[in-house]
């Protein structure tokens, strides 16, 4: 925005545009999953997913990702900090959307599920037991205020 003042006179608001590529990981904690076996029996409980990381990828940036208004006559220049604060937003805005994206965290519950019913055939395999295999899930929703569970 244009500045206040006397100093500031003949300045305009500017706008900018920046593209990139940004990555989120979404997962689970491996650690908060819950397993019990009784007798033939393998409970696992699985942990709702989660954001684990999200970054910009700084090669992304190039000269055609940058489009900026023209300056006033007098200069009102596009700062570092305006551009950090717009890609912070931005970031927020992502994660936000991933958060209420329930089928994208219920996908990466389900990769989790994959890896450890691979874990657990392995198990079965080595030890000659044939383990049967009861899933619960903690539910993704956050109107919920709550945990789920899911027996399959």
């Amino acid at each position: 925005e244009k500045g206040d003042g006397l100093s500031h006179f003949g300045e305009a608001d500017r706008s900018f545009w920046i593209e990139y590529v940004g990555c989120a990981k979404i997962g689970i904690e491996a650690a908060d999953v819950t397993m019990q076996i009784e007798e033939n029996t393998c409970t696992i409980t699985i942990p709702k997913a989660k954001i684990l990381s999200i970054s910009v990828d700084p090669e992304s940036y190039n000269k055609d990702s940058y489009i900026s208004s023209q300056d006033s006559w007098n200069a009102n220049p596009i700062t570092a900090e305006d551009q950090t604060k717009t890609i912070d937003k931005a970031q927020k805005n992502m994660q936000e959307t991933i958060e209420n994206d329930s089928s994208l965290l219920l996908s990466a519950q389900d990769r989790a599920k994959k890896m450890i019913e691979s874990y657990i055939n392995q198990l079965t395999k080595i030890s000659g037991t044939n383990y049967q295999i009861k899933w619960e899930y903690e539910k993704n929703d956050s109107s919920t205020n709550g945990e789920y569970s899911q027996t399959e």
